[in-house]
């Protein structure tokens, strides 16, 4: 078992605590946990004692204390590893056998339809079960990525998301007869675009999947308190009280053998609380369903377009 090693410093300088904290052992963990004696806090999981507090029990419950939260840090920093490591993983290694499994199939599909159309069937089932897997593949690593790996926001033109995604799925509300509407104008928020692409995409389908041909569909926002608020809204059936609850799954409680939600939403939930805000389901007056995600407001404020 490997052993634990307690730094104790006094009268540190900052650029020496620095260095200590980002210290790594020889499996890229936190490799000490550290104590400053004689200073107020210093560092956010640095545990520190006063020079008054100097007693045999406030120093035992220090130390004590300090190898606790150095044991969470390694545990979260492997965790953070692990999740990177499947990311790539996943969504490298397995990218050549699918396009493999792809490729057979798309000649098996020519063949066999030539020599035995009633073969077609057979020939879809293995193409759409690729495609589906290739699907999954790259939503589960692009999502693992995004939650292991923090860029910063950037000043993002929302008008611009709303009008790249629209245009990547126009064609599959055209063929459902769904009617899409949006707001003319569109404020400036600090987030990520491709991570909004996916969250509006999300949302977009979402309503696609349970509309009919007279059903129509609306992108809108609003300025709150602090906030704003996004939201796709439809007019359609709506979702049954019962539902409501277990409608928006955290993605990390997915995990369990009968699940039976999907990843749309809970993915469009993760990289909305990534960028700061939430994402939840409200039924509107009337008819119908409102799906809705709020970002913070930007500091000074938000630029309406």
């Amino acid at each position: 078992q490997a052993t634990t090693e307690l730094l104790v410093l006094a009268e540190v300088e900052p650029a020496s605590l620095e260095l200590a904290t980002q210290a790594k052992n020889s499996v890229g963990l936190p490799r000490w946990a550290i104590v400053v004696l004689g200073q107020p806090e210093v560092a956010l999981g640095v545990e520190t004692v006063s020079s008054e507090d100097w007693t045999v029990p406030n120093l035992t419950r220090t130390f004590r204390s300090a190898l606790e939260h150095h044991r969470i840090r390694q545990d979260n920093a492997r965790m953070v590893g692990d999740l990177r490591t499947v990311a790539h993983r996943v969504a490298h290694d397995l990218r050549n056998p699918l396009g493999a499994i792809s490729s057979t199939g798309d000649i098996l599909m020519e063949r066999l339809v030539g020599h035995d159309p009633s073969c077609a069937p057979l020939a879809k089932i293995l193409t759409d079960g690729v495609a589906d897997m290739e699907r999954i593949v790259k939503r589960v690593s692009f999502l693992l990525h995004a939650s292991t790996t923090r860029p910063t926001l950037q000043q993002t033109d929302m008008a611009e998301v709303v009008r790249v995604v629209l245009e990547r799925i126009e064609r599959r509300f055209l063929e459902k007869g769904v009617s899409v509407t949006a707001a003319t104008s569109w404020p400036e928020i600090e987030g990520l675009p491709l991570w909004l692409q996916t969250v509006w995409a999300d949302l977009l389908m979402n309503a696609l999947a349970h509309a009919t041909g007279a059903t129509q569909v609306e992108l809108g926002w609003r300025a709150e308190a602090h906030e704003f608020r996004f939201w796709v809204a439809d007019d359609g059936a709506g979702v049954p009280p019962e539902r409501r609850p277990l409608l928006i799954r955290p993605f990390h409680l997915l995990h369990g053998l009968h699940e039976r939600n999907g990843l749309g939403l809970a993915i469009a939930q993760r990289l909305v609380e990534l960028q700061g805000g939430r994402l939840g389901y409200e039924e509107r007056s009337g008819r119908g369903s409102r799906f809705y995600f709020t970002l913070p407001t930007p500091s000074p404020g938000g630029i309406a377009h």
